[in-house]
């Protein structure tokens, strides 16, 4: 069996819930990770919005298996790169 092509998160999480990754490591390569220094986060912002919104955000972080704070950082980076070409 071939490790398939994921179009999101949540197939491949359903894919690894359903198969052992032994069965997969002649497929696999070993890789070289190099961390970087952790980016000191010192500044916070509040933001208010409405309940329904809230949940709604709650529940889309939690698909996407992160934490709300994460998911929210991760979105403002995003917009700020693509509209002004933000760089850390």
């Amino acid at each position: 069996m071939v490790i398939p092509k994921f179009e999101n998160m949540a197939q491949e999480a359903d894919f690894w819930d359903k198969n052992d990754v032994t069965d997969f490591l002649p497929q696999m390569k070993s890789v070289k990770v190099k961390y970087g220094p952790k980016i000191v986060k010192e500044e916070s912002i509040v933001v208010r919005v409405q309940p329904k919104m809230k949940r709604l955000l709650e529940t889309v972080a939690e698909n996407e298996g992160l934490p709300l704070s994460t998911m929210l950082r991760v979105w403002f980076g995003e917009r700020l790169r693509e509209r002004y070409k933000y760089e850390r």
